[in-house]
């Protein structure tokens, strides 16, 4: 599995678990590898970057990457600095 993220994404990046609602960050490209594409493809996840900007998460099965690899991309959408706070505040390293 391949994790590629969009030019323009700012580390760290904080996932959070739509189930549970914890946190994590990832501190580099690197670490992202703890993600499972089959969680991306069910939505399992929504995440944000070091700026607070919304990121989309896609796992393909075609296309540019290979099946089961995960695409990150920002988006122009923002959380409230408050917010962002919050998530920076309450997440988890991923080592």
């Amino acid at each position: 599995m391949k994790i590629r993220v969009a030019d323009g994404v700012s580390f760290p990046v904080y996932i959070r678990a739509k189930d549970s609602g914890a946190v994590m960050r990832f501190d580099d490209l690197s670490r992202l590898s703890y993600l499972e594409a089959i969680d991306v493809r069910n939505d399992e996840y929504e995440g944000w970057d070091a700026r607070g900007r919304l990121l989309t998460l896609t796992a393909t099965e075609d296309g540019f990457l290979r099946s089961g690899d995960i695409a990150i991309a920002a988006t122009d959408t923002k959380i409230e600095e408050a917010d962002l706070r919050k998530l920076t505040e309450t997440a988890k390293p991923v080592q």
